[in-house]
């Protein structure tokens, strides 16, 4: 199967779309060892769909799945055979699976076929702000960096689950810090400021994002997605994000946790 294009990209808006199905195929008939790994506890009646072009965002860069539904229309515009997306994950070679359950039962849909897609988008919207509030408690640490109160502190990794989202950042931030790191944080989300994707050259984002987008796992060469919030820094990000800093609502810095030179800072939205 060819690599998916993931529409989610570059219209992060799109909460419907219409788009070809490549192939459906069982769960049952999925031997390879990729398939068998990532989705391991799948359904028995479950099936794949691939379809040339997605909007659900498929699970990576420490952000959860979309969850929807795909459907056949109707000429009346009514919806036939549904498939319910249970999970969705990205091959290595790009290609993008949508795991679910066919409804009526006993139906399919067929290889060439049209269908509509739809993502839950109240689950889409909450792991946009959860992601983007990542993005936020990284960036008011560095403020604090910059106003010499912490040093040598780096942006390492992160999650953007609910109820399970953190920052890890290599040095060590002392549990004191949290009420400052929770003020900065909220100090950029009243501004409201805007929130944008881009595509730049390594040396762009070298220069704009705050951490080094070959640390992020970006192979060099490639031009690099960033999502910026305007005013504040840059982060080299595939995900999903809130467009505005507002819209993310109060982040509160759950925990600080240290050991062996990293830090862990949990919060949420």
């Amino acid at each position: 199967m060819k690599a998916t294009i993931p529409i989610y990209q570059d219209d992060i808006s799109a909460s419907t779309q219409n788009v070809k199905v490549e192939g459906v195929f069982p769960v049952s008939a999925a031997q390879d060892k990729w398939t068998q790994a990532h989705f391991k506890d799948a359904p028995s009646d479950s099936y794949f769909v691939i379809t040339d072009k997605t909007i659900f965002y498929a699970q990576g860069g420490g952000q959860p799945f979309d969850t929807g539904t795909m459907s056949t229309i109707s000429q009346d515009g009514e919806k036939m055979t549904t498939l319910t997306v249970a999970a969705v994950r990205k091959n290595p070679t790009g290609t993008i699976y949508h795991l679910g359950t066919f409804s009526p039962s006993a139906t399919t849909f067929q290889p060439g076929e049209i269908v509509q897609q739809e993502i839950d988008v109240k689950k889409r919207l909450l792991h946009s702000r959860i992601h983007t509030g990542g993005h936020i408690v990284g960036l008011a640490v560095q403020r604090l960096v910059k106003q010499g109160i912490l040093s040598d502190i780096t942006d390492r990794k992160a999650q953007h689950y609910p109820d399970a989202a953190f920052v890890d950042f290599e040095g060590l931030i002392d549990g004191s810090h949290k009420a400052s790191i929770e003020r900065e944080a909220n100090d950029i989300v009243k501004l409201d400021l805007p929130v944008k994707a881009y595509k730049w050259s390594l040396q762009e984002a070298r220069e704009k994002c705050v951490t080094d987008p070959e640390v992020a796992g970006i192979p060099e060469g490639e031009l690099i997605r960033a999502v910026d919030v305007q005013g504040e820094g840059a982060y080299a990000c595939g995900g999903t994000y809130a467009l505005t800093t507002g819209i993310i609502g109060p982040i509160v810095i759950r925990k600080i946790k240290r050991a062996k030179g990293i830090t862990k800072i949990s919060y949420s939205v």
